[in-house]
């Protein structure tokens, strides 16, 4: 949620399956929020149809639901929010979650999927009867976010549950029917019990369609205050924390108002990280006790990106997930502080500023007893080529790759010797969301940078080239500048 960013929700019901779309319809009594939960992954999946796997086109079997919502901004009186994005996911008939690991789902992206409101306010989806799992009643989340750009300015996440007259029937059908006794119903299910006096509004009872299936009509009403600013997203391609690595993102708004900023910290593989819940602090560092880059075991082996574990999901401890908003103050700075102490986790950072925003990121690695830093810059997602200048007759030279965008991409590094003569290329494919690292003169096609020095030259097939450059020696590392074009 932003700071200074006010949302509430209200939510009624109707049986029909006709879009309720006049003020009067809608009562506009405001009611809580209800828990995101531990399964949202903000896939970016613009799609009705929610029922498949985009990657194999297979559907989850079960009961077809068609849900219609209609989203109202209130205010001094409703009216329908078009613009807004509504996302949805659930669990499948079997109980499980699409893309999460310790369900055996990663990769998998089914029942999930977002929706943009029209002009009435109104979107649709259609995807099946969810499923129950143990200790929750049958229900499925929903999120309502507005945009300024890239910006999210406003949000709201909440849950709906179904009558259980309806569920029961549902449930005597296949493939629900393999899986009977489910252990809690509405009655008992502490979120539901959460919504207190208001939860009529978060409830649904589905009619029954000619298709043998359910349709059902949700109002969702939300007080998103918002504003309008002009962002650039940024990437910070390489991220690394814990094992002995560091990683500090310095924000400055130099700026007469107050501005939001948002953070997201990604794993390799494009899952969303968690962040430390002591993470940021405006003007300083974590409250630890212990400045920056002070302490924490050294870090084994080589550096990180280049052999050491991936990033693959959240660190231990509390935090919280998805992208992190904040406001900032005007001429204030403010410090994410990713401390070295824990496992190592890696990825990359995507971070969306307003102009009159800037800042840098700094890399901390303790080695042989000695703290050594690099300053970094964070990446426009505008350049599409780049290139920098190496030297291996005395170190190395790593890379990060980051793609932020939703679509695969391949980058291609062109080496050139001292003398100006090619010595080498290579292609390296990069899937949406997600990012790569090693050291250039391992990667096939690039090995005669070993133990010379000339340019390398990046180019990006998106279009989209967000890239980093370190060097290091025996003893020490260092920042190598990408001059984009």
């Amino acid at each position: 949620m932003l700071g200074g960013v006010g949302a509430s929700l209200l939510v009624g019901t109707q049986l029909s399956t006709t879009p309720a779309v006049a003020q009067s319809s809608v009562d506009c009594v405001l009611t809580p929020d209800l828990t995101e939960g531990p399964y949202f992954v903000d896939e970016k999946l613009n799609r009705s149809d929610i029922r498949t796997d985009p990657t194999t086109g297979a559907a989850r079997l079960g009961v077809p639901l068609t849900l219609t919502f209609s989203v109202y901004q209130v205010g001094s009186a409703c009216g329908p929010l078009s613009g807004a994005y509504v996302d949805i996911w659930h669990a499948d008939a079997g109980g499980n979650y699409s893309d999460e690991s310790a369900l055996g789902t990663s990769g998998q992206k089914y029942l999930r999927g977002y929706q943009i409101t029209d002009s009435n306010g109104t979107v649709r989806f259609t995807t099946i009867y969810p499923g129950w799992y143990m200790g929750r009643a049958v229900h499925i989340h929903f999120k309502v976010r507005s945009y300024s750009g890239a910006l999210t300015t406003g949000t709201f996440t909440s849950q709906f549950f179904f009558d259980e007259t309806v569920t029961d029937t549902v449930y005597q059908q296949a493939p629900y029917s393999s899986r009977p006794n489910r252990d809690t119903r509405n009655s008992t299910d502490g979120i539901y019990g959460a919504a207190g006096s208001n939860v009529s509004r978060v409830f649904m009872t589905p009619t029954k369609t000619a298709d043998a299936g359910y349709s059902g009509t949700l109002n969702i009403g939300v007080n998103l205050a918002t504003g309008t600013f002009t962002t650039t997203s940024l990437v910070l391609p390489q991220l690394a924390y814990g094992g002995g690595w560091q990683t500090s993102i310095l924000l400055s708004n130099n700026s007469d108002t107050s501005v939001p900023v948002q953070t997201t910290l990604i794993s390799e593989s494009g899952q969303t990280l968690m962040l430390p819940s002591s993470g940021t602090m405006p003007g300083g560092a974590r409250g630890t006790g212990m400045p920056p880059g002070s302490g924490g075991t050294p870090p084994a082996g080589t550096p990180p990106g280049t052999g050491g574990p991936p990033g693959g999901g959240a660190p231990g401890g509390t935090g919280t997930s998805g992208p992190s908003s904040s406001t900032l103050a005007a001429r204030s700075t403010v410090l994410l502080d990713l401390s070295s102490s824990g496992s190592l986790v890696q990825g990359w950072a995507e971070i969306v500023l307003p102009l009159g925003v800037t800042g840098y990121a700094l890399y901390r690695w303790t080695s042989s007893g000695a703290i050594q830093e690099a300053v970094v810059p964070l990446v426009s997602e505008s350049n599409s080529s780049g290139m920098f200048v190496f030297d291996e007759t005395q170190g190395l030279t790593a890379y990060a790759l980051a793609n932020p965008s939703t679509q695969a991409t391949t980058i291609t590094a062109v080496a050139f010797g001292p003398d100006g003569a090619s010595i080498g290329s290579a292609s390296l494919a990069i899937e949406p969301r997600s990012r790569i690292a090693g050291f250039f003169d391992k990667v096939s096609g690039l090995s005669a940078m070993a133990g010379t020095r000339g340019i390398v030259r990046l180019s990006s097939s998106n279009g989209i080239l967000c890239a980093a450059a370190l060097r290091f020696s025996t003893s020490n590392f260092s920042s190598i500048p990408i001059i984009y074009s």
